[in-house]
């Protein structure tokens, strides 16, 4: 069988799928932050979007597994990124298969998760602002109270 030579990589990918173009375009953040660290403006087909969103699922949720799930995602995501800045070396089916790497996983789950749980959730986050928001008000009225009892 001879190689096919094609000027667009993506030529193949418009008919080898069950669903559209636009289905296969990135829908979340990371997807996005994926398919450009990947140089791609879409998954190849179902089957590739199917993989990235099962690992994607872990991440999904304010639990302490989910926010190391989703801090393992990202990392492998800027490694992607920083490997492909001239040229692709890391394609979305390896990016896929490095999220499944269980031996690099384990050692970088064990080496970061106190550092990715010891930051600032963004609920945590919110509930703060808006406690602290509160407060401020209440301390705002209080002393426009006693600054207009004195007067």
């Amino acid at each position: 069988m001879q190689p096919r030579y094609v000027t667009d990589p993506f030529e193949e990918e418009d008919n080898n799928s069950k669903i559209s173009v636009k289905a296969r375009e990135g829908k979340t953040p990371l997807q996005t932050t994926a398919l450009n660290a990947t140089k791609r403006p879409r998954f190849k087909d179902k089957a590739e979007h199917d993989a990235f969103k099962k690992f994607e699922a872990f991440s999904a949720g304010a639990d302490p597994e989910s926010r190391v799930w989703a801090a393992w995602l990202a990392n492998r995501i800027e490694i992607a990124e920083s490997y492909n800045k001239k040229t692709i070396i890391v394609t979305m089916p390896n990016l896929i298969k490095s999220f499944g790497n269980e031996q690099k996983r384990e050692i970088w789950f064990t080496d970061h998760r106190e550092e990715v749980l010891r930051k600032v959730s963004a609920m945590e986050l919110a509930t703060n602002l808006s406690i602290n928001t509160g407060t401020d008000n209440m301390e705002k009225a209080m002393q426009r109270r006693m600054n207009n009892d004195n007067h």
